[in-house]
């Protein structure tokens, strides 16, 4: 290693293992404008401002290729964070091909395992087995105890990655009686790697408690990924309805998109869910396929994806409705198994779109008095009328 940044990677080796201390290095006139705002990125990257790490990064310049590894490394952590991950795997394969050159295993560590994550956030499943393999290699080498249980983390993801739940679970435990030895950013990885676990095996109860656990972490709590777990978890487990807002998911497209999505197909407005698709598709043309297709592993997006999945498959109805409105409205909810929206609804009664509040009125009427004399559990959610499950339409005799 060159004498020049031994300062630099002594530093970087205490952001890890003393925060505090390794601040004081910001200070230390050894370092370069540039050495220190890598550092300085990695206290960015704890705090989330993923935004500020890309500006900085855009102002350094690096001649020195250790450094410039770093450069790579933080960029790709950064793009990680913000679900970016085809350009996060880039900054990772660069920082790589440069670090392994030299003797510095435990920030090949850093390194490989990051883009060991990024990996199977993405369901490369080659990549993930390489990576595995150089982990397994620089563990065997001597590692300090942290890295060796992130390995274990990254086995465990594999192994649920793959659906051999018998020996995650064994993992788990393991993990879980080490717990106690883990820094805070380990914790939370591990208690996302948790959830993903309980999440394929579709165990809603268990991945609530997780993400219990999950909001003991402040910093975590008001993150994008922590917002998107818990609106898509009680969506599912609940049947809760989507209110968010956009400025909740700065720096996190795809997220916000993915919920847009899904927003459309609850209020079955398939217009909205198609114009967020396609830029879903924009941003992953791989991942997103035409036709609503999602080719990644399970997940939040894809259970929710799965929940609406009538909305594509329900075609316009042919059948002609009973002159009697409550009569309608019952056979209108026994061939419909999705919501409706008001506007929908009347046109199907009535033949025309509602025009005023008049309309509205006579709409809300109707549904009172079919609610009442059917013993119909309609909810309006949204813009939309819809059956609440396990409430039967009553024919009249």
């Amino acid at each position: 290693m060159e004498i020049k940044v031994k300062t630099f990677i002594f530093a970087l080796t205490l952001v890890h293992s003393n925060a505090k201390k390794a601040k004081k290095c910001l200070m230390d006139k050894r370092l370069t404008l540039t050495e220190k705002k890598i550092l300085n990125a990695w206290f960015l990257l704890k705090s989330c401002q993923h935004q500020e790490i890309l500006d900085d990064m855009k102002t350094v310049t690096t001649e020195n290729e250790l450094v410039d590894a770093q450069r790579e490394l933080i960029l790709g952590l950064t793009y990680n964070n913000m679900g970016q991950m085809k350009l996060a795997s880039k900054h990772l394969h660069a920082a790589f091909s440069q670090l392994e050159k030299y003797s510095l295993p435990e920030h090949q560590f850093i390194c490989i395992y990051n883009l060991f994550v990024v990996s199977f956030n993405l369901s490369h499943e080659k990549d993930m087995e390489n990576c595995l393999q150089i982990m397994d290699v620089l563990v065997r080498g001597g590692l300090n105890p942290r890295q060796t249980m992130c390995f274990e983390q990254c086995l465990f993801n594999f192994y649920h990655f793959k659906n051999r739940f018998s020996e995650a679970a064994k993992l788990l435990r393991i993990l879980e009686d080490k717990k106690s030895m883990m820094n805070e950013a380990m914790i939370m990885s591990h208690h996302i790697s948790k959830f993903v676990f309980y999440l394929k095996q579709e165990d809603f109860d268990l991945c609530e408690e997780t993400l219990e656990e999950m909001k003991n972490y402040r910093l975590f709590r008001y993150t994008p990924n922590f917002i998107f777990m818990r609106l898509t978890l009680e969506h599912l487990k609940y049947d809760k309805t989507l209110y968010f807002y956009e400025k909740d998911f700065k720096g996190s497209d795809s997220l916000f998109f993915q919920l847009k999505t899904i927003q459309g197909f609850e209020e079955s407005n398939l217009q909205l869910a198609e114009k967020y698709w396609k830029k879903l598709q924009e941003l992953d043309p791989e991942l997103y396929d035409d036709g609503f297709k999602y080719k990644g592993q399970k997940n939040l997006f894809s259970l929710c994806l799965r929940k609406h999945e009538s909305l594509l498959k329900e075609g316009p109805s042919q059948k002609s409705l009973s002159k009697n409105k409550v009569e309608a409205i019952c056979e209108i909810f026994e061939e419909s198994l999705i919501p409706i929206p008001k506007d929908v609804l009347f046109e199907k009664l009535w033949g025309t779109k509602p025009l005023d509040q008049n309309d509205d009125d006579k709409l809300k009427n109707l549904i009172y008095y079919a609610r009442k004399t059917k013993n119909l559990q309609i909810q309006y959610r949204k813009g939309c009328y819809l059956l609440q499950n396990g409430s039967k339409t009553k024919k009249t005799a």
